[in-house]
């Protein structure tokens, strides 16, 4: 059987997943996860995840054509950019087309990018036409210019050559990359983005909040707070090197209350520390909740009353109890009840295949509409 492969690399291990279509389906096949090298170079660790792949595609009888990898956040770029392109070099009023929008959106990539940059994803926040706003593409509308406010996400292009040469080298059809947060987007349905939906990821530099609104990411924002910030923290309060903290809060550490008296020895090169392990879970919630409060009222004000609720996503969301923490800490808050049935690397896969966020209800011209386009444009 041939289909796909999605690839998440992460801290310690390696994600990876195999699906396939059936007409317009998607349907999960297969998903693996392993140990991996952290400090490895790029094509150690490419190769190290090939060795894997191809011992599970001789045990299942499937051949991964295609590979979607979710984009490391160390080479990971984003900004919000707003500009307005021409409609017209008559400078006349026209009528806005889905060729225009796409014109649109290439120049803003253009204006935004360096030559040595690629874009990865590019979603429109929002458009502007004769001083009207619109959520969506303002198709019929007339004007002169069209502005638009985009998030874009891009990377290094000679990078993103780096891998595509290195997955062709092993005889694989490299697809492209994909934004992180978004590998747990596709998880989800369309339909679950439809009555506001915020995502806080918390990563290792930073936390992302997204809110998505009637099927479409409406707003994007960055919070200075992630897992090194809390490591640090941590280690402060603790008085421990900031290494043996980031071992422990993902060996030892709970978001429930423990015993006073129970303590922990933590390896430090040639010896051992006793650490109180209620003093570490302590502190984790301490700092876990200054940074959570922040995404939280970044993101409030966008749902509205009739939100669905927050779904909170990342490494250090699996740590245990951290659920409980959520409700206790913030009793009224409204978290989603989506559950992940499936790895980040299904997400990158299905994201890849549908990209249901950035399409802003575009579709590639038929041939039809782009005669009438050219004769309006003409005449």
């Amino acid at each position: 059987m041939r289909g796909f492969c999605g690839i998440d690399i992460q801290e310690e291990r390696t994600f990876f997943a195999f699906a396939y279509l059936k007409g317009k389906e998607f349907i999960p096949f297969y998903e693996f996860d392993f140990t991996s090298f952290k400090k490895a170079a790029l094509r150690d660790r490419i190769e190290e995840v090939e060795k894997e792949i191809k011992k599970q595609e001789m045990r299942h009888s499937f051949f991964a054509e295609k590979v979607y990898v979710g984009l490391p956040q160390e080479w990971e770029r984003k900004k919000v950019f707003s500009d307005e392109v021409s409609l017209n070099k008559r400078r006349i009023n026209k009528k806005v087309t889905f060729k225009d929008i796409n014109l649109a959106k290439r120049e803003i990539e253009n204006l935004a990018l360096g030559w040595e940059e690629k874009v990865i994803h590019h979603f429109v926040l929002e458009y502007e036409l004769g001083g009207k706003k619109y959520s969506s593409p303002p198709l019929g509308k007339e004007g002169r210019k069209l502005k638009l406010k985009s998030f874009l996400v891009f990377m290094n292009i000679s990078l993103y050559e780096e891998v595509k040469n290195i997955f062709e080298d092993l005889g694989r059809r490299f697809m492209g990359f994909v934004y992180h947060p978004l590998c747990y987007v596709g998880l989800m349905k369309k339909e679950d983005l439809s009555g506001g939906v915020a995502l806080i990821n918390i990563r290792k530099k930073e936390t992302d909040c997204f809110v998505f609104l009637n099927q479409r990411l409406d707003f994007v924002g960055i919070i200075d707070f992630g897992e090194e910030k809390m490591i640090k923290g941590i280690s402060e309060k603790l008085s421990l090197p900031p290494s043996v903290v980031s071992k422990t809060i993902y060996q030892f550490a709970s978001f429930g209350e423990v015993d006073f008296s129970k303590e922990i020895n933590i390896k430090n090169k040639n010896h051992y520390l006793v650490l109180s392990l209620h003093k570490l879970n302590s502190a984790m919630r301490e700092l876990c909740k200054e940074g959570i409060e922040k995404a939280i009222k970044m993101v409030k004000t966008r749902l509205g009353e009739k939100s669905l609720g927050i779904v909170f996503t990342g490494r250090f969301t699996n740590i245990e109890n951290f659920s409980s923490f959520l409700k206790e800490a913030f009793p009224t808050l409204p978290i989603s009840k989506f559950q992940f049935k499936n790895s980040s690397a299904f997400g990158c896969i299905r994201y890849s295949l549908f990209k249901f966020l950035e399409e802003n209800k575009v579709k590639k011209d038929n041939l039809f509409r782009k005669l009438i386009d050219i004769y309006k444009e003409y005449f």
